[in-house]
């Protein structure tokens, strides 16, 4: 239920790894393109959502939102307007100039289209809020 759009840490695509002397000079390359760290930050992302969300802390909550985010390509903002009425409040995300919404925007969306790693949403604006 938390697992990110691209479903696997590194590309179905990704080569066998050549003998272990190649792999360690290549390794830092792959790291850059795949970006494998930023397939936790989206489970922290919505663990971020349910803390901040109470109606989403059941299970068949969390996968309406993920169903909804694929339906609107892990846009959160096309995702919010969507389902405007259904009882979600973004209050606590909207607070300090909607601070939390965008760190939640960019936790969520996909790897490739600029997610955070986990580093980068620690120094996002909404720590320096809190």
């Amino acid at each position: 239920d938390y697992s990110p759009p691209e479903t696997f840490v590194m590309s179905t695509k990704t080569a066998k790894p050549p003998p272990a002397p190649v792999a360690a000079l290549l390794s830092p390359f792959l790291w850059i393109t795949e970006r494998p760290d930023r397939f936790d930050v989206y489970s922290a992302g919505l663990i971020f959502l349910q803390l901040a969300i109470p109606s989403l802390r059941t299970r068949r909550n969390v996968q309406q939102l993920q169903k909804g985010l694929r339906q609107y390509d892990n846009d959160l903002a096309r995702f919010r307007e969507s389902s405007a009425g259904s009882g979600y409040n973004w209050d606590q995300l909207d607070r300090d100039a909607k601070a939390g919404f965008d760190l939640a925007s960019k936790l969520l969306c996909k790897r490739k289209a600029g997610r955070l790693s986990a580093q980068q949403a620690l120094l996002h604006r909404y720590f320096l809020f809190s």
